[in-house]
Formats: structure tokens, C-alpha cells, sequence
């Protein structure tokens, strides 16, 4: 997701404490993962395997969306994958057993910029677009494209009410309810994003289009991610991110992970796929740190063995030296020195244009037999992405 107060930036999800379900109740990671305080999960995969029921075609749907009988929705061809949206409009799948990109196209719905995704289950993104003035005040709409050809854009007329920008997923609902409903995280656009109580929104759009409150978040921002089983997650927060699961009736607190080595930044987006969730977050212009060590390289030496001067040195990879908080203006300290030879030698290797996204996946049901710990499995995606969605036919559970 893409924040209003600098070029890009994530937004996350939150809601009331509420007494944990007992299942998922924080527990000792194991393994060589780097998350350092655990969620339960128990009930996080399920035994139906691959896609959810419906998706080989069997079962029908009516006009409304509604399951018939005991008859599952259908999932369209497509709808088993990762979605990523760059910041420059690309709409792109991720294939995450084979961990590869396909393009697929460019999104064409005027000059607006991408800031998050959803995916539902017959096969359209949808998509909150934003002009590129960065202001929380921005002009906004939600559109949807055909995740097999972008080209196709279509305007959603909706109801705001007391959302503004936001992150937003799929949740599967139970028959004899509609297959499904859209979720949505509230973000005021001020500023990074923050955690306090009650001070964010999670709500969902109703059969009229109108956006109603569920409940209170304890989080300013957050990207959701919601499965077949009907549970809902967010990644929120920040020092560290948090994967949180909530009560998709009240927004209260289920449980929470704290992925301890995995740093939000400008943009970062999230989905579900088998069990587990793949975190996708900024990892620098692939060409900037080899000419600070061709170009740079008395400066980059100071920088690197003063401890002061690391998440300075992050910021400048992560951004070019634009556009982030420790990255604008005059650097005290060592930093300083290799911002000054960045500008005046690297303008173009390290720039913002330049920037792409890693992928680290979140194994949240230990199917690797190593705790609930975090992998970078990507180290540089072809773009930078700021929005992240996969429907509710993924699989919950990967054999």
C-alpha cells in the first residue's frame, strides 16, 4: 500500500482487545524463524486442500453472489494466485510454490495511482486509486479490473461514510449469505502510521455500497487478508509489524504474531496463500548499493562501521534518499557524507524510480516444521509493489 504523506507507504490492519480464543494464545517460537512472539494456529490450515469447494466447477451461484444449498461459490479460472499491483500501474501474479512474477498489463483507469488491492472470488481486483497529490484529502475512487486483463476498468460507485483511504479483502462468508464480503482497514492518511486505541476503523461494504463500521481498531492503517475458512488478518503496526487475526463480526483482537525482523516501509502490501502469508516490502534499487561501493567508497565504509549510521544506510538503499523519514534533508553523522556523495554520484542508480520490492514469506501454520518464523524468499521482485491480494479460492492448506 501506498502512503498519502511520502511517495508510497503500507496500510495496515487493527481492532479492540478482546479476550483471546484459547487456541490462540501467544506460544515460544521454534526454528531458526526470526518472529519472536507466537500466534496459535490451530485451525489456521484446513484438511479440504487446494482451492475451497466450487472451484472444479461443480456447485452453482446465483445472480446475487449467494451460495444455493450446500453448494459452494464459484471461483473464477485464475482466482489461486497472488495479485500485485506496482506503483507505476502494472498489475502482476504471484505464484508462490514456484515463487515467479507474470505481467499481466498495465491498469487502465486514467492518471491515478494504485494504493491497495483486493481480489474476489470471479476475478476482479479491486482497487483504491488515488490522484498523486499527497494529502489525506486526495481524490480517491474504487475501481475493478479483470485480474486477465487489466485493460478492462470499471468505476465501483460506493458510500464512504466514515472511511476514507483504506486497505481493504475478501472474507468468505457461511451459506445462505452472499459468497463473500469486502473488508475494509481505515487509514487518515496523516503521517506514518501509528498505534493507539481505538484510534483506527475496520468495516465492510454492504449490499448498497455504503461502507459500514464493524468495529474500533487500535491501529491508523493496516492491509488485510481474508480466507475461505471466513477468518480475517491483518499486517499493522510497526517495531515490529504484527500479524493480527480478528473477529470479522466485532473487529475484536483474536491473536496476534509479532514478526520481529521484518520492517514496514513505503510500500508494503500482504496476502494469503495455503496456510501462510507472503509480506511484500521495499528492497532498495538492485544497482544503488554497487555504485556507493564503486563511488562512494570512503563514505560507505564510515557509514557502514558506525552503528548510528544502519538504519540510515537502509533508508538510503530503501529510497535513494528521498522520500523517507531519516532520509530528507541535511543527514548528521556519517550519513551524512554518503548522502552528499548519493546526490552528487548516484543519483540515478539509487533513485526512487528505481526501487524495488522483496518478498518474504510468513510460515503462520509451521507447515515447515520450523516454528512460525519469517523467510525472505525473494530478494528483489521486478517492481516495486504497493498493493497485495489474493481471493478466497486459494488454497488454505498447501499438501
Amino acid at each position: 500500500m501506498r502512503g498519502l504523506a511520502a511517495v508510497g507507504a503500507v496500510v495496515f490492519v487493527a481492532a479492540c482487545a478482546a479476550d483471546p480464543d484459547p487456541a490462540l494464545e501467544q506460544q515460544p517460537s521454534g526454528g531458526e524463524g526470526t518472529a519472536a512472539t507466537a500466534m496459535g494456529t490451530e485451525g489456521a490450515s484446513s484438511d479440504t486442500g487446494g482451492t475451497t469447494a466450487g472451484a472444479s466447477g461443480e456447485g452453482m451461484a446465483d445472480e446475487s453472489g449467494s451460495s444455493t444449498g450446500d453448494d459452494a461459490c464459484l471461483c473464477a479460472p485464475g482466482t489461486d494466485l497472488i495479485y500485485v499491483v506496482s506503483d507505476s500501474g502494472e498489475l502482476w501474479s504471484y505464484d508462490p510454490p514456484a515463487n515467479t512474477f507474470a505481467l499481466i498489463g498495465a491498469l487502465a483507469c486514467g492518471g491515478f495511482a494504485p494504493f491497495s488491492m483486493a481480489v474476489d472470488r470471479t476475478g476482479r481486483a479491486w482497487l483504491m486509486l488515488l490522484d498523486n497529490i499527497a494529502h489525506s484529502t486526495v481524490a480517491k475512487g474504487l475501481f475493478t479490473v479483470d485480474i486477465n486483463d487489466p485493460s478492462d476498468c470499471e468505476a465501483v460507485g460506493y458510500t464512504e461514510g466514515l472511511f476514507g483511504v483504506f486497505g481493504m479483502s475478501f472474507v468468505d462468508n457461511p451459506p445462505p449469505q452472499a459468497c463473500e464480503e469486502l473488508f475494509v482497514h481505515s487509514y487518515s492518511g496523516n503521517g506514518p502510521f501509528a498505534e493507539g486505541d481505538g484510534i483506527g476503523m475496520i468495516g465492510k461494504l454492504d449490499p448498497d455500497n455504503v461502507m459500514q463500521v464493524v468495529g474500533a481498531s487500535d491501529f491508523d492503517g493496516a492491509e488485510l487478508a481474508g480466507t475461505s475458512e471466513g477468518r480475517m488478518f491483518s499486517i499493522a503496526g510497526s517495531e515490529p509489524l504484527k500479524l493480527i487475526e480478528y473477529d470479522r463480526e466485532t473487529a475484536a483482537e483474536l491473536g496476534r504474531l509479532e514478526l520481529d525482523g521484518l520492517e514496514k516501509t513505503s510500500a508494503s502490501a500482504m496476502a494469503f496463500y495455503g496456510g501462510d502469508f507472503y509480506v511484500f516490502t521495499e528492497a532498495g534499487a538492485p544497482e544503488c548499493e554497487g555504485c556507493l561501493e564503486t563511488q562512494c567508497t570512503d563514505q560507505l565504509a564510515a557509514c557502514e562501521a558506525d552503528p548510528d549510521c544502519a538504519p540510515v544506510l537502509a533508508c538510503l538503499y530503501a529510497s535513494g534518499g528521498q522520500g523517507a523519514p531519516g532520509c530528507e534533508g541535511d543527514i548528521i553523522g556519517p550519513g551524512g557524507p554518503l548522502r552528499d556523495c548519493l546526490l552528487d554520484q548516484c543519483t540515478d542508480a539509487c533513485a526512487v524510480a528505481n526501487v524495488v520490492s522483496k518478498v518474504t514469506h510468513v510460515d503462520y501454520d509451521d507447515s515447515d516444521g520450523a516454528g512460525q518464523g519469517i523467510t525472505v524468499v525473494e530478494a528483489a521482485a521486478p517492481v516495486r509493489i504497493v498493493g497485495a491480494a489474493s481471493s478466497t479460492c486459494v488454497p488454505v492448506s498447501v499438501p
